[in-house]
């Protein structure tokens, strides 16, 4: 006999009550693969909705880090959250024909029919590079929901541990730490991995994974491409026959080569961006708007004394430059999360940036920072080999007949048999010792050791840098110096699989210098938000950049030349074998362009050594503005930048949640007090926790070898009718309390008056969230009259969810709200590690009792 799972059964029994279609479905909707939606979040495309209202933050930006920060922050219901984002919502809408939410959910389109040069794309160039060939250089960046994580390649690194412990070096005593340890836990929290397949291990010559490594409750589904060109057969042996180890790059040890995951979800072979990841799931939220088509301007100030700080009353917006402005206002903080260019032209039109910069231009400053310097960048050049007749690549796909028939596969879910799957994964990492002889190497670190001054003044000369920057730029250059002499990255190298060269089918090997010691800089030249400002980056500007860049393709010859590699690489096609010295520097200078990894223009150091923002992400010289993107970085890291930027937004919404702690927890102690009163929700609460206890039980590792398969499938399905049980009686308490609040007539809570929150009515403001508000699986854990929605509605199958939550009664919303079940976990229990000496000793988080415990 087949038992049901607990899904199933859960929704044969609500069938036999005879209740609704809509709550039966919401039910099965717990067997969905990731990311199902029953309910979502609104996007607006409606001014009024924000403007002349109050919300606590304002998020400048709806990309990475932006609704991460905001997915984050809007967990607690009594913080309202506004976001607003200059693009669209990438739901609808075309290109060239073909849907846009395709060309950002399909893999293969990322590299083959990408949204940049789109208006999806801010459409960013350089200033003529001076040292590169004289030529400007495209920076796209996404300018839509999930920002440029909706529109890149999908790589998912972190880097190594010695970088993030720079930037801890770098802002010694500061509040907060930042280094590997505590910035890991945070790029953990945000990512579900899912292991590479049996075959895929199997078939890739030394593929391998740390499990322990990997977050797996996150937002971010990480996984890997269910479909392989041969290329990546043949990686990591071609590494392993040059005396390089096989890895993975997300320990914190990335000298060598591996299959790096990418933003994907496995179980439908899409992207998992920002939007995908930590707004799609969730249920809406009241408190939450997010608009679109809507650039910000500027900062609004309420005041502007230096001796106190700048405080920020809100922000102007608006949806183009000669369309009507708008003013949302601000009862807490301004969170800009703009990106590396966005971020900076903000602060700098608002009066917070360079005296030489603004004051031209007739803007009061407000904070002399040096805003939009210290900008570095990973640049990139690729080099192609032809390869054997009837190889396949991505270049294939340009045949408009292959390329529909590999669609229809993707479409029709063969997945591992579509090479629109397929999205480069295949990297490593490579030192200077790994690619100069040793006389070469010692002569290279002497000369920049004993040339730190001279390298330092050079530097600051060129760009007018004062006093403070120039004793950052020293700290910093002392650090890039070391990382010359450690197993540090100087050069990533990607197989890439997209190339035609003289008509003849390739692939490449890209090469990005990872550690520049050219700087540059990002400075508005008008008083106009709908103007770009000027970007240059002075690519290799620096002598040492072309030195190691040089030395870097020298070596990714050596790789082509690699056994099996060399299988598949025949003939160097571009820029050809005969291409060495100094001819090799002319190619790659005027050939460079960037890795899309740009940051550094609000850097986090000590205001006297040039920073822009102190550790806590707040900007210098104001009391509530902060920074929140990868332009907080202060030096850059051998890694993609998605990673360390959701890292960096989960960090700061922690931050920002102890600091308003004592605004969170009047709604938490009010609900306890109505708990402890209450004898309803006791009941309903230990049936739903017996129905996940006893699931949990039974699934445990080591707790089922003694259960034969039917005992098994008698528990979940005797499980399954206990929370079913719960759950109606949930629904009908919903009903009595909707009439009850009709009848209420307009009660008012915090939301009506933002402005006094931390004053509001705790009572009046549950009374306005009831149960009926939450959909099954749970949006809203309000304790309602007593209720524990949390328990109450805790469904079928989510192990140890019930057993946690009846001691925990709050407006809390954490992670596993997200009607994506395959991510849930207690909430209780995931906040222990942040509030319980979560971040060591010394930091906001060592001595503050986990506020769901109490």
């Amino acid at each position: 006999m087949k038992f049901l799972t607990s899904p199933a059964a859960s929704t044969l029994a609500l069938l036999a009550l005879g209740l609704s279609s809509e709550l039966t479905q919401a039910v099965a909707a717990s067997s969905r693969p990731k990311h199902s939606l029953k309910r979502r979040q609104p996007i607006s495309t409606d001014a009024s909705d924000l403007d002349g209202k109050t919300f606590d933050f304002v998020i400048a930006g709806g990309g990475l880090a932006g609704l991460a920060l905001a997915s984050r922050i809007s967990e607690h219901e009594n913080l309202t959250v506004a976001v607003i984002e200059a693009g669209g919502s990438g739901e609808d809408g075309e290109i060239d024909t073909r849907d846009v939410k395709d060309l950002i959910d399909i893999p293969g389109n990322s590299y083959l029919h990408g949204l940049t040069n789109t208006p999806y794309d801010w459409n960013y160039t350089t200033v003529a590079q001076k040292d590169a060939g004289g030529t400007t250089k495209e920076w796209p960046r996404g300018r839509v929901l999930g920002g440029s994580g909706a529109i890149n390649g999908l790589f998912l690194c972190r880097g190594s541990t010695e970088e993030y412990d720079a930037w801890n070096e770098l802002n010694s005593g500061g509040q907060e730490d930042w280094g590997w340890s505590e910035l890991n836990k945070y790029m953990m929290k945000s990512e579900n991995f899912t292991p590479p397949t049996a075959d895929q291990i199997s078939s890739s010559g030394g593929f391998i994974y740390n499990a322990s490594a990997h977050g797996t409750t996150g937002p971010i589904q990480a996984g890997f491409s269910a479909y392989w060109f041969t290329g990546n057969t043949k990686w990591i042996p071609a590494w392993l026959s040059l005396g390089f180890n096989s890895i993975d790059g997300t320990t914190g040890d990335n000298h060598g080569a591996y299959i790096t995951p990418s933003t994907l979800n496995p179980s439908n072979q899409t992207r998992s961006d920002s939007k995908a990841g930590y707004i799609d799931p969730i249920a809406p939220r009241s408190n939450l708007v997010i608009l679109t088509g809507y650039q910000v301007t500027k900062i609004n100030w309420n005041s502007t004394d230096s001796t106190t700080g700048a405080v920020a009353s809100g922000v102007t917006f608006q949806a183009s430059a000669t369309d009507t402005p708008y003013t949302v206002n601000v009862a807490k903080e301004v969170l800009l999360s703009g990106g590396t260019i966005g971020s900076a032209q903000i602060l700098q039109l608002s009066g917070v940036g360079p005296s030489a910069t603004l004051q031209p231009l007739g803007i009061n400053v407000v904070s002399d920072l040096p805003v939009g310097h210290n900008l570095q960048d990973h640049q990139s050049n690729s080099m192609y080999w032809s390869t054997p007749t009837g190889t396949l690549t991505w270049g294939n796909l340009t045949n408009t007949t292959l390329a529909a028939t590999e669609l229809a596969k993707y479409e029709a879910g063969d997945y591992t048999d579509s090479m629109w799957t397929y999205i480069n994964e295949a990297i490593g990492y490579i030192s200077l010792k790994d690619v100069m002889n040793s006389t070469a190497y010692s002569s290279f670190v002497a000369n920049a050791t004993d040339n730190l001054e001279a390298n330092v003044d050079e530097t600051a000369d060129a760009l007018g840098l004062s006093d403070a920057q120039k004793i950052g730029l020293t700290a910093m250059y002392n650090i890039t110096n070391r990382y010359l002499t450690t197993n540090v990255g100087q050069m990533e190298v990607l197989l890439t699989e997209l190339g035609y060269v003289g008509g003849t089918n390739t692939v490449g090997l890209q090469g990005a210098f990872q550690h520049p010691y050219t700087r540059g800089t990002v400075l508005i030249n008008t008083t106009s938000a709908f103007d770009p400002p000027l970007i240059d980056p002075r690519y290799y500007s620096h002598s040492y950049d072309v030195a190691i860049t040089r030395a870097c393709h020298e070596w990714t010859r050596k790789l082509a030349a690699a056994t099996p590699m060399n299988e598949l690489m025949i003939t160097e096609m571009n820029p050809g074998a005969s291409v060495t010295g100094t001819a090799l520097d002319t190619w790659f200078k005027k050939n460079v362009v960037t890795e899309y990894h740009i940051l550094g223009t609000c850097s986090m150091l000590p205001k006297a050594s040039g920073g822009v923002v102190d550790t806590t992400l707040t900007v210098y010289g104001t009391t509530n503005v902060r920074v929140v993107d990868s332009s907080i970085m202060p030096l850059q890291v051998s890694a993609h930048l998605m990673a360390p930027t959701y890292g960096v937004a989960e960090k700061a919404a922690d931050m920002i949640k102890v600091k308003y702690q004592k605004v969170i927890e009047v709604a938490s102690s009010s609900s306890q007090a109505a708990s402890t009163a209450s004898t309803a929700s006791g009941s309903s609460s230990a049936a739903s926790s017996a129905a996940t206890a006893g699931l949990s039980g039974a699934n445990a590792e080591g707790g089922a070898t003694n259960l034969s398969t039917g005992a098994k499938g008698g528990i979940a399905a005797g499980a399954a009718v206990a929370a079913v049980a719960a759950i109606v009686a949930a629904v009908l308490l919903a009903k009595k309390r909707k009439a009850r609040k009709a009848a209420a007539g307009d009660e008012k809570g915090w939301y009506s008056n933002p402005t006094e929150n931390d004053a509001w009515n705790p009572p009046v403001a549950l009374a306005d969230r009831s149960v009926a508000a939450s959909p099954v699986g749970g949006a809203f854990y309000s304790n309602v009259d007593g209720v524990n929605s949390a328990s109450v509605l805790a469904p079928a199958g989510v192990a140890g969810m019930g057993s946690a939550m009846p001691g925990f009664s709050t407006t809390h919303r954490d992670s596993y709200n997200t009607l994506d079940l395959a991510q849930a976990e207690p909430m209780a229990a995931g906040y222990d590690s942040y509030y319980a000496n979560g971040s060591g000793p010394g930091t906001p988080y060592s001595d503050i009792p986990n506020p769901m415990r109490r």
